[in-house]
């Protein structure tokens, strides 16, 4: 069961993303959950960044 502090998606990636994800995440010595959460939090820090500094 989910922690009322997760959700969970499902998502379709094509073989070859998937693949670069699972290449990438092996490199760092992480699962490629936590490597797409790493990039997911990253790119959202950059844009909000991005809309804080232009306001």
């Amino acid at each position: 069961m989910n922690s009322p502090k997760r959700s969970q998606i499902t998502l379709r990636l094509n073989k070859d993303l998937d693949e670069r994800i699972a290449l990438l995440s092996n490199k760092i010595g992480v699962s490629k959950n936590a490597y797409i959460l790493m990039v997911l939090a990253r790119e959202l820090d950059v844009k909000n960044e991005q809309t804080s500094t232009s306001a």
